[in-house]
């Protein structure tokens, strides 16, 4: 069945807009008037609202052929064609036409609801109630016995036979086009609730989108705006505890031992403030997608000492064992120096912070081979494509509170801590995990996670080696 170009509402409401080719499967219609008109010998016609031939079922002889090889013969037999197309038939009237031969049509309007929107042509047939050929003179060429022997195979019908036939064939093509109607029907009022829901659909998106949009700028304003307060608070607070060590040393004076005490307090809150401070800025400033990276040739194992030499005070004020573990002669990797360390200070820092007193922490440092992602890409033949990637492994191991598996992919989420209450008893802004894991990505490679509660947590950085 042809696709409509009518308005789907139409149908909704019940006005007929489609045509006869619109609604019925003319391969269908073919086979049922071919079938009639091989059983009952006569040729039938079905045209569309606008006299538009759509099936065209032959039958009997070539009378009509030999008539049409004549100038006159053609010139009679289009007028007539002509008045058969145009004739106008209203719901449940019967025409009969005559021709110029003598032979007869029957022209029935095939209806919908009362709405005609076509018509089935029955004939030529030989009509028995006056079975007469009568044929003027065609041309010096026309053979009157060959016009009536062709006449002779045409098939002689009576007109209530015919008139059966039609209103046989008619109501069948009813029935068809009443299934048709229904099927568009449905598939129409099937379109118009598709319609409305993409439609709706459309303006929730587009409604959405703007929201992100709000939400993305509004992102990118609190980023300024951290990265500016951080900037402008650390300024001062260094000044601070600048002044601080000073007043420690001596510089300006001898303290009491009570006043040294309250001092040491300022020095000490002032340095965990400026490194949560240190922490916000640096978030912003990956935020806004300013992290950038220094890549050169490093020892890692260096670097380890390094973040740990850092951590020592931390770890020796809880009362936690530190150990490191290196594998031999373990080569150097193109990093950046500097982040990696920072990676490390924050990883190990909460692995001290988080764990149990008189507990341990022991970080492992080792070369991993994994498989290349591009060996099975296919871009390149097997034999050239990289097997393996070489990566440097530093696991942090602890004994502390541990990680429930529910929460292990969202503590890598900025400002997010696994309980609320952890704020109140640890400190910390939330931010380690979310900078530790940026920057590890930044240099194409990834934090893996095991934790159980109660049974401590062991953060594996992989950073690969070249």
């Amino acid at each position: 069945m042809t696709s409509s170009s009518k308005s789907p509402a139409s149908l909704v409401t019940g006005e007929i807009t489609h045509s006869l080719e619109e609604l019925l499967d003319i391969e269908s219609v073919v086979d049922v008037c071919r079938s009639y008109a091989d059983l009952f010998g006569i040729g039938l016609k079905l045209l569309g609202a606008d006299g538009q031939v759509l099936v065209d079922a032959k039958a009997g002889g070539d009378f009509c052929s030999y008539l049409f090889g004549f100038t006159k013969g053609k010139e009679l037999c289009t007028k007539d064609v002509g008045r058969i197309r145009q004739a106008r038939v209203d719901y449940g009237q019967v025409k009969r036409f005559d021709c110029f031969t003598g032979l007869r049509y029957l022209i029935q309007a095939i209806c919908l609801e009362g709405d005609p929107l076509g018509k089935l042509v029955l004939g030529p047939y030989r009509p028995a109630e006056n079975d007469e050929m009568r044929l003027p003179q065609l041309g010096p060429k026309y053979r009157q016995e060959v016009a009536q022997r062709l006449w002779g195979q045409l098939r002689r019908v009576a007109d209530d036979v015919a008139r059966k036939v039609s209103a046989h064939l008619v109501t069948t093509l009813e029935v068809m086009l009443h299934i048709g109607y229904k099927q568009a029907l449905t598939s129409s009022v099937h379109v118009e609730a598709v319609t409305a829901s993409y439609n709706e659909l459309q303006r929730k998106n587009q409604a959405l989108q703007e929201s992100y949009e709000r939400l993305k700028e509004l992102d990118r304003l609190k980023s300024n705006f951290l990265a500016t307060v951080s900037h402008e608070l650390r300024t001062p607070l260094t000044s601070v505890i600048g002044y601080s060590e000073m007043l420690i040393e001596g510089l300006a004076g001898p303290l009491n031992p009570e006043q040294l005490e309250y001092v040491k307090t300022i020095m000490e809150k002032g340095d965990q403030l400026l490194q949560i401070i240190s922490s916000m800025l640096d978030f912003s400033k990956m935020e806004l997608g300013a992290i950038r990276l220094d890549r050169k040739p490093t020892n890692i194992v260096e670097t380890v000492r390094s973040a740990l030499s850092t951590l020592m005070p931390a770890a020796r004020k809880e009362q936690v064992q530190v150990v490191l573990k290196a594998q031999p002669n373990m080569p150097k990797a193109n990093v950046d120096e500097n982040k990696l360390r920072q990676v490390l200070v924050n990883i190990i820092g909460n692995a001290i912070k988080f764990n149990r007193k008189g507990g341990k922490v022991e970080v492992t440092v080792s070369l991993l081979r994994e498989e290349h992602p591009e060996s099975k890409a296919g871009d390149l033949p097997a034999a050239l494509a990289p097997q393996y990637q070489e990566f440097v492994s530093i696991a942090v191991a602890d004994e502390g509170i541990g990680i429930p598996e529910e929460q292990h992919e969202r503590i890598f989420d900025s400002f997010y801590q696994v309980d609320g209450s952890s704020t109140r008893e640890y400190g910390g802004t939330g931010l380690g995990l979310a900078i530790a894991k940026r920057i590890t990505e930044a240099h194409g490679g990834k934090i893996k996670l095991q934790s159980e509660p109660n049974r401590g947590s062991t953060f594996t950085v992989l950073i690969p080696r070249d």
